[in-house]
């Protein structure tokens, strides 16, 4: 009986530890402003890209919980991944904003991402996966986004 409790107390332990400590919340509202040639640029219609180009990922927040101070404070992740499945990039932290919007009601924040489509790219259709965490509130979202790389 002594041994069943104890394990039980264990996998409850264990349980409690392994879940993600900022977990996947609708609160948080990502929208695409644009996938782009650049930062806040205007949406390039055919999200076709050649090596040497810089792919921007412009996205609009929603949601993000204020500290006491007025401050709102997110990280964020991106992941970039072949059609195959192939991780092509892994970048953890790529964006960590504190931003004072005391008296600012529903704040909208814009955050940017670039990716550098370095020569030896190869062609065929990518994922950018980004996931934003909001500090305050220890609640995440994520954004995915699609372009090719093709070679002239």
């Amino acid at each position: 009986m002594k041994k069943t409790f104890l394990l039980l107390i264990l996998i409850a332990a264990v349980s409690l530890f392994a879940q993600d400590p900022f977990p996947r919340s609708g609160a948080i509202d990502i929208s695409l402003f644009s996938v782009s040639l650049s930062k806040d640029g205007p949406p390039h219609q055919t999200r076709e890209y050649r090596p040497g180009q810089t792919v921007w990922i412009n996205l609009k927040v929603r949601g993000l919980k204020m500290d006491n101070a007025g401050d709102i404070v997110f990280q964020s992740d991106l992941k970039l991944v072949r059609e195959n499945g192939e991780v092509a990039l892994d970048k953890q932290n790529i964006l960590n904003l504190k931003l004072h919007a005391a008296g600012i009601q529903n704040p909208v924040v814009t955050a940017n991402y670039h990716v550098d489509l370095f020569e030896t790219i190869r062609d065929g259709r990518y994922k950018v996966d980004i996931v934003v965490r909001d500090i305050v509130a220890m609640r995440s979202n994520s954004y995915m986004a699609s372009f090719r790389v093709v070679r002239d």
